[in-house]
């Protein structure tokens, strides 16, 4: 997708420069960026889902009780 996106269709409808014009020090701390903030995402989102989903398993067990 990254390919897709940022080294396709941004420079066909004009929102960067072509990529040949741009260092390939910048495109290599493109995809850095693009990989460190999927990783950070992955992490925050694997957190989350270990915090609320002990208390929705609680519930549901609860709730299967008392049927």
């Amino acid at each position: 997708m990254l390919l897709m996106i940022d080294e396709g269709l941004t420079p066909v409808f004009g929102y960067s420069a072509p990529n040949r014009d741009n260092p390939l020090l910048t495109q290599a701390r493109g995809v850095a960026g693009h990989l460190l903030f999927g990783a950070v995402n992955a992490m925050v989102t694997e957190a989350l889902y270990r915090l609320v989903r002990p208390k929705v398993a609680a519930t549901e067990r609860a709730r299967s009780i008392h049927r």
